[in-house]
């Protein structure tokens, strides 16, 4: 097997970048491979040296993004859980979601035309969902007077489908503002069942981060 060298894995890092690129101002569906090879002035020959077909590209920028969005999942069960750290890693997670836009914004589509990104992508759900019920429970969110799972289910639904929400509004803002968006609309599931210090916390974080 041959080892790839500094400087193919910077070319194929290239590729994925302005694939990312095109795909979220385009949408998947509307770019090819030579429309990517010609945005990098590279023979399509020479892009395809490197991913053989455009089904190879997009799940390597799949595995990227998951790779990125995985090493935020992570939580201590015996950890306190910290308001500002909490709301920070969700604004991470946003801001990873919307660099990543085009997975959003045609998901039904891509896992339809390529079937292999369809366990990563229902693995990556659960994980969140299992991460999400955690962190109700680190809340203090007692299991005995709400259905925790049921709300860590919401919680990822609203992740999921933030991103469309955000491009059918066509909303205009500063990627912090819409970032900081996306967590305060999380954290409104979550307020109903928090306690007085924690529901301060997010207000104030609100009124810092968001005109609310």
């Amino acid at each position: 097997m041959a080892i790839a060298t500094p400087e193919k894995k910077k070319t194929k890092d290239r590729i994925l970048d302005t694939a990312l690129d095109l795909f979220n101002l385009e949408g998947e569906p509307n770019v090819t491979t030579n429309a990517i090879a010609d945005e990098l002035d590279m023979s399509p020959g020479n892009l395809h040296y490197h991913f053989k077909t455009k089904a190879d590209l997009v799940q390597a920028l799949f595995a990227r993004f998951e790779r990125k969005v995985s090493s935020l999942l992570i939580l201590d069960k015996e950890e306190q859980v910290d308001i500002v750290e909490a709301w920070m890693k969700l604004s991470l997670l946003f801001e990873i979601m919307w660099v990543y836009r085009f997975a959003y914004r045609d998901l039904a589509q891509l896992l339809a035309k390529y079937p292999p990104l369809r366990r990563s992508t229902a693995q990556l759900l659960h994980r969140k969902i299992s991460v999400a019920q955690q962190g109700c429970v680190i809340l203090g969110i007692s299991k005995d007077e709400v259905d925790v799972g049921a709300l860590a289910r919401n919680i990822v639904v609203l992740m999921t489908y933030w991103i469309s929400f955000e491009l059918a509004c066509d909303v205009q803002g500063e990627d912090r503002s819409r970032f900081g968006r996306g967590a305060y609309q999380v954290t409104q599931l979550l307020l109903p069942h928090l306690d007085e210090a924690a529901t301060q916390a997010i207000r104030s974080l609100a009124g810092e981060y968001l005109d609310v």
